[in-house]
């Protein structure tokens, strides 16, 4: 199993449509069809902002998975200390791979680049309906801090 960075927009493009097709599956009146050209442009929009970094996960030199992540600072305001973050955007691996310790190691990596920053908090959201990604992340030692709620109309 080797992790590295990558701007290679069509390979997570490619690596995107797993978790993109999960997501529509548990939320079809949220996510659209996966679509490969516009998801091959929107990661090609996005893969060289100096924010964001692509880590691959990959075995034998095949693409495994991947992380989407972004460091961020959140300015202090009047009741709010400043504070940084490494927000995880999304985590995707490859169906074949999935229970068989890439997640954990895309997490480790995660953890040890926020560690090598100086930065003590990693953070992410999922769908609450995605319970495998619930039990992933609490074995990880996440804790829910804040909910976000809706209203249909």
């Amino acid at each position: 199993m080797n992790i590295r960075e990558t701007s290679d927009y069509q390979t997570i493009a490619k690596l995107n449509e797993t978790v993109h097709q999960l997501h529509r599956q548990l939320h079809p009146d949220i996510f659209a069809e996966y679509n490969p050209e516009k998801a091959l442009d929107f990661f090609e929009s996005i893969v060289d902002k100096p924010e964001f970094t692509f880590l691959l996960v990959e075995e034998n030199e095949q693409p495994a998975g991947f992380a989407w992540i972004e460091q961020r600072t959140y300015p202090g305001i009047a009741y709010l200390e400043t504070y940084h973050s490494i927000y995880v955007h999304q985590i995707s691996i490859e169906n074949a791979y999935q229970n068989k310790g890439f997640g954990s190691r895309l997490m480790e990596e995660i953890f040890n680049r926020a560690a090598s920053e100086g930065i003590n908090r990693v953070e992410l959201d999922y769908w609450t309906a995605n319970e495998s990604a619930k039990t992933f992340y609490h074995h990880k030692g996440f804790q829910p801090y804040r909910e976000t709620v809706y209203k249909q109309l």
